[in-house]
């Protein structure tokens, strides 16, 4: 063994890669040390763009430990972004790897919360690469799994806030970054959205558009107005809080550019921006979205529409510019009526559509103006470039735009376009590209197919504009010409482009027109069916089976159902004669097929697929475009209805409506001629029974003639049995009335005997009661002069008793004086008398006391006397009310006999009344024998009344026995009272007498109640 082969086998085993990464994997999982793992991730590094799948698998968890482990060393956190980073990147030459890989990573990251959130945190670090690595990681997470990333970034803390706020980092590299990540986050996500545009996204977008220069700017220009795109997309709350920011304002402003030549090498960035721009704008406005017409008057009031209108008419812009300004300024007035009636006021720069837009640019002349409406019209049918054709559709929809919701603008267009025809004004006019198929039409074919266009717009579902353009003729039948109506022309032209194979949009733009305007007309399909040769033709095509075209044939089909549906009996072309057209020569099954192959055509049923591209263009020719969206959905909601037409009967004719009224030939209401006929056939029924009821009647009429007569004769002879009959009764009734009269004179002759009498008792009664009465108040009125004296006389003695008594006081004190002088003087003159001096003084003190005494009880009697007084004064009033009460019960008996007296009266004017009535009833013999009962009747009535007054008068006299019979008992009360009084006054007597008080015989019929008082006051 040589010496080399020693050291071979000495040498230790060699190690592979796997293991390699195996023990660094290990190393970075365990080691404890900062250094050491930064080491193993600085391996994993080197060996992770060639060993994708083998770091993936044993690497991928420590290293997203790593990020919050070590999230303070820089250097480690950016080792491992890379390492990252290059797992994420797909090498086509490496087998290892695959999306698979990518995939895998994704769900690592996205499955736990806590990896997105690391990922967001490390963007609070200001170190460019930790900032720049860590957008690029979340991009490629994104565009893995964008669902779940954009949940677990919507959750995250803080996330939307810290991504948006990287926006405003000064380094390019960063901020573009972080604008194409939140490009993809925002698409499709309506709550990141919001949160998105509530963090100033608005205002931070268009700072960064006007540094980069506007709609000059590059690529980041577009990135921007890009994520604009995204947060206004079907976002109702984004662009009202676009609108509140006043950001309108700042968008207007990116059209505000200058009008001049562009470089070739920044003319196709700067087209994009403002491609770009403009599909911002159109968010705002689309067609029956919510708040699209505040957001339209918002940009009218912005000048955007002055700006887009510019733009569409510069010769320094491209036709794709253009197309996307006038697709913007469509949106813009769509259904809103004072901005369609500005909108066509205003004026454009006029584009000569016969010359070059090279030469336009070089010819631009901004003072060169025209009408908007001249313009696209201009635009739409004269020129035609193959590369204008995206701005003639523009133009189209344009108009089409205008004409929307406003059926004034649709009538003043037409009749506009009717006029010009008929001036043979050269200017660009629809009706004249439909009516006059030349030699330019001929050469470019969407010129009579954008005509088709409009004038269907024009007329679809308006009846009235239908109506005018179904009444415009050509030629003067006077001078004459023939009489051309505009569906004749039409016609005509389409059966020639049919027989010399014109190209098939000049066919399909005809055939378009008249399918929605003779739906549903009968006067439009009639004037079609004039002539005869035009449906034949048509047949024809339907039926060429070598080198035809499939939507001709199956629009052929299509219209010649409509005709057949909507035609009558009394058409130029018949109804059954034209079944039997499509019938015998098509044959059904031929119809039905080509209409359904019309229908599967890609164009047909493909249509919305491809709507906004519909520009397609061949590699050489026209562009794929056939059909209106219009047209598309007139066909899909009708379809099976035409399919079904040829099955239907003949004889059952199918009626149009006009305002929701079925119509037949000539606009006449077919309910109305239904609802005549029957009201015909009800007025002849009714004629047939009021001739059957004449002669009826006639034969009866002469019968009650007979009858009559018949009658009359009969009614002679009972007349004559009547008035015998009734002389009869007369005499009896005459009788009759007689002993009534007597028998009522002798009743009446009773009751005035009861009367008198009653009268007399009741005038005896009141003269007792008035002198009983008169007697009782004679005796009180003397009783109450004796009180008043008696009280008068008390009060005079009571005063003289009070002088005496005071008299005697004075006198009293007066010799008590006397003897307490005398006193006085013997105390001077004798000392030794001093204790019987003393003992009258006390004596003397004694009779003093004893004095004042007396006169205090005299005080008191006088007191109690005038008290007395008051008493006696308030019982002689309590005495005077009760004989005014007296007097007035008195008074009102009095009333009570002159009512009695009044109604004994009353009594006899009706005893008078009754003799009148007697006298009177006795004078009308004349009446029949009822009206005497009923007389006899009523005169019972009045006896009957007579009673109730006698009775009432026998109440009345018993009241006023009953009121005496009460005051002569109020005057025994009285007299009770005085006796009471009496007997008062003489115990008074009594007492007086007994205190040894001397009382004179007046003092005893006037001091009765004094001396009462004094006796009691004595007592107590």
């Amino acid at each position: 063994m040589s010496l080399l082969g020693i050291l071979q086998a000495q040498a230790p085993p060699k190690q592979d890669a796997t293991s390699t990464i195996q023990t660094l994997c290990l190393r970075l999982s365990t080691s404890t040390l900062l250094e050491d793992r930064r080491a193993a991730i600085m391996g994993l590094r080197s060996f992770a763009r060639e060993y994708k799948e083998t770091v993936a698998s044993g690497g991928l968890r420590g290293l997203i430990g790593t990020l919050s482990k070590d999230s303070e060393d820089v250097d480690t956190i950016k080792a491992v972004l890379e390492t990252l980073l290059l797992l994420f990147v797909k090498d086509e030459l490496n087998p290892e790897s695959s999306e698979d890989i990518a995939l895998w990573l994704t769900d690592e990251f996205t499955q736990k919360q806590e990896n997105i959130t690391i990922l967001i945190g490390l963007l609070q670090d200001s170190d460019f690469y930790i900032r720049l690595y860590a957008l690029q990681l979340l991009v490629a997470i994104l565009s893995n799994r964008p669902s779940r990333t954009q949940e677990c970034i919507l959750t995250a803390p803080l996330g939307i806030s810290r991504l948006v706020s990287v926006l405003d980092d000064k380094r390019d590299a960063i901020r573009n970054e972080v604008i194409l990540l939140i490009i993809n986050l925002s698409n499709g996500h309506t709550d990141i959205q919001k949160l998105i545009a509530f963090e100033n996204a608005f205002e931070r977008m268009f700072s960064i558009i006007e540094l980069e220069g506007g709609v000059d700017g590059g690529i980041i220009v577009q990135d921007c107005l890009q994520l604009l795109n995204n947060l206004l997309s079907f976002n109702v709350s984004n662009q009202s809080y676009f609108r509140e920011m006043g950001c309108v304002p700042r968008l207007a402003k990116l059209f505000q550019f200058a009008q001049e030549p562009v470089p070739s090498y920044a003319k196709e960035q700067r087209d994009t921006n403002i491609g770009h721009a403009m599909k911002v704008c159109r968010l705002f406005v689309v067609p029956g979205g919510l708040g699209a017409t505040a957001n339209q008057n918002a940009f009218f009031s912005a000048g955007i529409l002055d700006l887009m209108l510019v733009v569409a008419f510069s010769g320094f812009s491209d036709f794709p510019v253009r197309a996307e300004a006038l697709r913007t300024v469509a949106d813009l007035i769509h259904e809103n009526s004072p901005l369609q009636e500005n909108f066509a006021q205003m004026k454009v720069q006029y584009l000569d559509p016969t010359i070059l837009p090279e030469v336009q640019a070089q010819q631009n002349d901004p003072d060169d103006l025209c009408y908007v409406i001249e313009g696209l019209l201009d635009l739409a049918l004269l020129n035609s470039s193959i590369h204008a054709f995206d701005a003639r559709l523009a133009a189209c929809q344009c108009l089409e735009s205008y004409f929307a919701g406003n059926e004034p603008v649709r009538l003043h267009f037409l009749n506009h376009a009717i006029n010009l025809h008929v001036q043979g004004d050269e200017s660009a006019n629809v009706l004249t590209c439909l009516i006059s198929l030349d030699q330019d039409s001929r050469g470019d074919p969407y010129r009579v197919w954008l005509a088709s266009v409009i004038f269907l717009h024009l007329i679809y579902n308006d009846e009235e504009a239908k109506n005018l353009a179904t009444s415009f003729k050509e030629g003067d039948a006077d001078a004459g010409e023939e009489v051309v109506t505009v569906i004749q022309s039409i016609s005509a032209n389409l059966v020639a482009a049919l027989e010399h194979n014109y190209d098939p949009r000049i066919i399909i733009g005809y055939l378009m027109l008249l399918c929605t305007w003779l739906f549903e007309d009968s006067p439009a399909v009639d004037d079609f069916l004039n002539e005869g040769s035009s449906v034949q033709s048509l047949v024809s095509t339907v039926k060429q089976s070598s080198n035809s075209n499939l939507l001709i044939q199956g629009l052929c089909a299509f219209f010649l159902g409509i005709l057949y549906e909507f035609s009558h009996k009394d058409s130029p072309l018949p109804r059954a004669t034209l079944h039997q057209i499509l019938a015998s020569r098509m044959g059904r099954d031929h119809y039905v097929n080509k209409v359904t192959k019309l229908r599967e055509n890609p164009q047909v049923r493909d249509f919305e697929v491809f709507r906004e591209t519909n520009h397609r263009k061949r590699k050489m020719g026209l562009p794929e475009v056939y059909f209106d969206h219009t047209f598309i959905d007139f066909l899909k909601d009708n379809y099976s209805r035409i399919l079904r037409a040829i099955d239907k009967d003949p004889g059952l004719e199918t009626h149009n409506t006009i305002n929701g009224i079925p119509h037949a030939l000539n606009g006449i209401s077919v309910e109305l001629v239904d609802s005549l006929k029957a009201q015909l056939e009800d007025k002849d029924e009714e004629m047939q029974k009021l001739q059957t009821t004449r002669l009826t009647l006639e034969q009866k009429i002469t019968q009650a003639q007979h009858e009559s007569q018949r009658a009359k004769e009969a009614a002679a002879v009972e007349m004559q049995k009547a008035n015998a009959a009734t002389e009869m009764l007369r005499q009896q009734h005459d009788a009759e009335l007689r002993a009534t009269a007597q028998k009522a004179r002798s009743e009446v002759n009773g009751l005035e005997g009861q009367i008198q009498r009653i009268r007399w008792e009741a005038s005896e009664a009141a003269r007792k009661a008035k002198e009983c009465g008169d007697g009782e108040i004679a005796v009180l009125r003397r009783r109450i002069a004796e009180l008043e004296a008696a009280v008068e006389k008390g009060k005079l003695e009571r005063a003289g008793e009070m002088q005496r008594v005071k008299a005697e006081g004075e006198k009293a004190v007066e010799e008590v004086a006397s003897k307490l002088h005398s006193a006085e003087k013997e105390a001077l003159f004798a000392h030794e008398s001093l204790r019987t001096s003393k003992e009258h003084a006390r004596e003397s003190d004694q009779l003093l006391k004893t004095s004042e005494e007396a006169l205090m009880a005299a005080n008191e009697r006088i007191t109690s006397l005038e008290e007395d007084a008051r008493r006696q004064k308030s019982e002689a009033t309590t005495l005077q009310e009760a004989l005014t009460t007296v007097q007035s019960r008195l008074e009102k008996s009095t009333k009570q006999q002159t009512a009695s007296e009044a109604r004994i009266g009353d009594l006899e004017t009706t005893l008078a009344a009754l003799e009148a009535s007697l006298k009177n009833e006795q004078s009308t013999h004349a009446h029949i024998l009822h009206e005497a009962q009923g007389s006899a009747a009523a005169l019972e009535v009045r006896v009957n009344g007579l009673e109730v007054q006698l009775r009432d008068a026998e109440h009345a006299r018993k009241e006023a026995d009953e009121a005496a019979k009460q005051s002569a008992a109020e005057l025994d009360d009285l007299f009770i009272v005085l006796g009471d009084l009496e007997e008062k006054r003489e115990g008074d007597k009594k007492r007086l007498k007994e205190l040894g008080v001397e009382m004179s015989d007046d003092e005893d019929d006037g001091d009765d109640d004094g001396g009462d008082e004094e006796e009691e006051e004595e007592e107590e």
